[in-house]
């Protein structure tokens, strides 16, 4: 009997000790089974990188010519989707690479350094020549009227406007110099890259060429400026259209083009401005162009995702840099 015993002891030993080693050999296997799923994770995310910063054409993956401008901190992946990146600073921004010319597509969003001094965020309008066209996240100016030039005659250039433009960014030091001439220098990509400085107002219409195909002032020249005002037709090509009553054109802007306007949240944006008090609203921005049909008005828009019509001697509203960069220097 007392053999018996010793018996099944040794066996019930045995047994719990195939059991430990059991286990330990599945914790074993479990540990190698989520290290190398975190290995290929690494691995794509390396892959994905690499491609990120390479062109496909015609089924071969080649090396993109690597952006060099020291002052390009950030690029960020502009993403409307419940208002994931708007601006470069919600949590949900996914980080690009800023050496990639690729990671350089229309609406993403630089944190670019304008002098030694002012980091500022700036989404993406086009590329052309290497050259990155984007707009100043928020209004760079506030309160400013389109002109105050009462004997220029019908459809002013926004003089007061540029004026003031230039006086808020003639520091930047680290944007390139922009020449141009309303109406002669064309502006925008595309379909809708022309050098027209007017539109026919109509209610609700669609922003199109037959709408905005007129010259609405004579040459206007301004030489190397820092910065410049969006045209009318550039925010036609991002599918901008004017407002109408009834309120079913809203919201048809960008969200950026909106965001960090008063009561911008209520109509999709993600920070409201926070420049002015309660009585003293920041309700838009002006765009350079006119309309056709009354020459005391110009295109502006307003924090309702829409274009309208302002007063060009009002001064509750303001402008938003539109800079060019180089990607490499």
């Amino acid at each position: 009997m007392k053999r018996l015993k010793n018996k099944g002891f040794a066996i019930s030993t045995m047994l719990y000790g195939m059991l430990v080693i059991i286990l330990l050999l599945l914790t074993l296997i479990v540990n190698i089974m989520a290290y190398n799923r975190k290995s290929s994770k690494d691995l794509s995310d390396e892959i994905i990188n690499h491609l990120e910063g390479s062109s496909y054409s015609q089924g071969v993956y080649t090396a993109s010519i690597e952006v060099k401008n020291p002052n390009i901190i950030n690029v960020y992946k502009y993403n409307e989707d419940s208002k994931k990146c708007l601006g470069g600073e919600e949590t949900d921004c996914k980080e690009l690479n800023k050496k990639s010319i690729n990671s350089y597509k229309p609406y993403n969003i630089v944190k670019y350094k304008v002098n030694d001094n002012e980091e500022l965020y700036f989404n993406i309008l086009y590329v052309s020549d290497n050259k990155v066209i984007m707009q100043q996240r928020e209004n760079t100016i506030y309160e400013t009227m389109w002109t105050n030039d009462t004997n220029y005659g019908n459809l002013r250039p926004p003089s007061t406007l540029i004026d003031a433009l230039d006086n808020a960014t003639s520091s930047w030091k680290n944007v390139n110099n922009q020449t141009y001439t309303l109406g002669t220098t064309e502006f925008g990509a595309g379909a809708f890259k022309t050098n027209k400085t007017s539109c026919s107002y109509t209610q609700g219409a669609l922003l199109n060429a037959s709408l905005c195909s007129l010259s609405g002032y004579n040459t206007a020249t301004y030489t190397n400026k820092k910065a410049r005002i969006i045209t009318a037709q550039e925010a036609g090509e991002m599918g901008c259209k004017f407002s109408k009553t009834g309120g079913n054109t809203n919201m048809s802007c960008k969200k950026f083009m909106y965001n960090y306007l008063y009561q911008s949240t209520s109509y999709g944006g993600t920070v409201e401005d926070d420049y002015h008090t309660a009585s003293d609203h920041n309700y838009g921005y002006w765009t350079s162009s006119v309309s056709n049909e009354d020459p005391y008005v110009a295109i502006r828009f307003n924090r309702m995702g829409s274009m309208d019509l302002g007063d060009i001697f009002a001064r509750t509203f303001g402008a938003r840099a539109v800079v060019e960069i180089n990607l490499n220097i």
